[in-house]
């Protein structure tokens, strides 16, 4: 993600799906919106960016 910010740029979590996360990563494990690892790191940083 830094990549994207010394850019200018901005990462898009794309999908909101529970699929399987052995087959790639998932921002969500539920459709109550618990994220993974993966979308704790994405809330994570989009947070930092904002304050």
């Amino acid at each position: 993600m830094q990549w994207f910010d010394d850019r200018g740029l901005s990462p898009l979590g794309w999908t909101r799906n529970t699929w399987d996360r052995s087959t790639g990563p998932s921002l969500i494990s539920d459709y109550d919106g618990t994220p993974t690892p993966y979308g704790i790191g994405l809330r994570d940083h989009l947070r930092a960016l904002d304050s």
